[in-house]
């Protein structure tokens, strides 16, 4: 008993999903799925053909009863072209039927639009740097300090005074600059490592230091305050463009090289 019990158990984990594929695949074939489908699409054959026959009709007399007035103007010829006015009048209601007919004709495009909005989007496939790839090392160290400049970015927005708010915000996005113009350079992995530990680490501290002082109101700590909003803040702004450019040093190299190359052969 205890067997065909284990056997049961062991079938029906085994053979539900193929039950479940094939009914979803006899579904698929099954002209009753999608019987509501084709009643959605089909919905506006009696507008279309009602619409156009109309048009159609509506062409056909124009056509008829303006070559009559045209062979009436001509026989009764006085010197004037009067036939065109009830042309151009009785043209432009035929125009606005046409326009009709055609928006008609291509109700069903929005109906296919929605449909293939509605089809599920290919999941994207992201590639995971190795963590102890150069690669993967650069990522971490600019992720985990634009953390840090999300954290600075706050501290400086809750500052005292206008100008020191200013100089908090433009430090702040000078070192998100460097950050940024670092990641994929996998070549400035060490001038990496050296601005994240010599140089954003202490100016994090500081903020956080300083946002802490200034919400205890103390003092005897107002004058330090104060060099930080007017001194340490534009020189975090100077060390970090110091580094952006550093970053950018060799690109400019190269331009300056393949300049230098242009005039010479321009010489030659």
């Amino acid at each position: 008993m205890s067997v065909s019990m284990s056997r049961l158990h062991e079938t029906t984990e085994t053979e539900e999903p193929r039950w479940g594929v094939k009914v979803e695949r006899e579904n698929a074939h099954d002209p009753r799925r999608h019987r509501h489908h084709h009643r959605k699409r089909d919905r506006f054959r009696f507008l279309r053909v009602f619409v156009m026959s109309t048009f159609l009709i509506h062409a056909v007399v124009y056509g008829a009863i303006m070559a009559m007035l045209l062979l009436i103007n001509l026989l009764a010829w006085n010197g004037m072209l009067w036939m065109m006015f009830p042309a151009v009048g009785w043209g432009a209601f035929l125009a606005i039927h046409g326009g009709l007919a055609y928006l008609t004709a291509n109700a069903g495009v929005s109906n296919r639009m929605v449909d293939r909005a509605r089809e599920p989007l290919p999941t994207p496939v992201f590639r995971k740097p190795n963590p102890n790839s150069p690669e993967g090392e650069l990522s971490a160290i600019v992720l985990e300090n634009l953390n840090k400049v999300d954290q600075m970015r706050a501290i400086g927005r809750n500052m005292r005074t206008p100008s020191a708010r200013r100089n908090s915000l433009i430090a702040v996005g000078a070192i998100e600059n460097t950050l940024l113009a670092l990641e994929g350079n996998t070549d400035e992995l060490p001038l990496a490592r050296e601005f994240a530990g010599s140089f954003i680490e202490p100016a994090h501290r500081i903020f956080v230091e300083y946002d802490r002082l200034s919400q205890r109101d103390i003092q005897s700590a107002k004058a330090l305050l104060q060099q930080v909003e007017q001194h340490d803040l534009p020189r975090i702004t100077e060390r970090a463009e110091q580094v952006h450019e550093r970053v950018h040093r060799g690109t400019m190299i190269d331009l300056q090289v393949a300049r230098e190359m242009l005039h010479l052969s321009d010489g030659e």
